[in-house]
């Protein structure tokens, strides 16, 4: 079991990153939570949030990155905030193993919401130029919101411009590339609402 923030381990981090690292108290971080952070960016976790093993938290490009209270990241997710783009994940928030939030557009996490293992959230996509070779054809981006209480289904992908309203659904494996209501239970590639 991980237990909170040691002295030394927050005197580092301090040290290394001032005030770009806002880290409340009751907080539990191991050593391996690597931490990207630009001099124009910042990272703020608020108290009892618990972090396991092999986080990645990255904040670059004046961009910002917030953990509510009592959010739980599992093992190797991995999430970036990028291009003056904002990522907030609400109070009670559980991210399952291997998630990860590309931001590159901004991206809400309602409180209460359950995102399981190997979520993908996409706020990016590459750019088809037929003149040109997709890894230099540049890249678009949308926002992503996902409502409070909602529940997003291990392997699910979301795309961007995609609005998840409160106690929304997603099934496992499902592609989401639309929006949908509040209290919708979607699934399916793409997603379709189910009930």
């Amino acid at each position: 079991m991980l237990s909170s923030l040691s002295f030394l381990h927050k005197l580092w981090l301090k040290i290394k990153f001032g005030r770009r690292l806002m880290i409340a108290s009751g907080v539990a971080i191991p050593w391996s939570t690597k931490f990207i952070i630009d001099r124009d960016s910042h990272i703020e976790i608020c108290a009892y949030a618990v972090i396991r093993e092999f986080v990645e938290l990255r904040a670059t490009r004046k961009s910002q990155l917030t953990l509510g209270e009592d959010v739980k990241l599992d093992r190797l997710v991995r999430i970036i905030a990028t291009n003056n783009k904002d990522i907030s994940i609400g109070s009670r928030c559980r991210i399952g193993l291997g998630s990860v939030l590309n931001g590159g557009g901004s991206i809400l996490v309602g409180e209460k919401t359950l995102i399981s293992g190997y979520v993908y959230l996409q706020t990016s996509m590459h750019e088809h130029k037929k003149e040109s070779d997709i890894i230099d054809s540049g890249y678009s981006y949308g926002d992503i919101s996902i409502g409070e209480g909602a529940w997003i289904g291990a392997h699910a992908v979301i795309f961007p411009d995609v609005h998840l309203g409160d106690r929304v659904v997603v099934g496992s494996n499902a592609v989401v590339n639309q929006s949908f209501k509040a209290a919708s239970l979607v699934g399916g590639i793409p997603a379709k609402e189910l009930k």
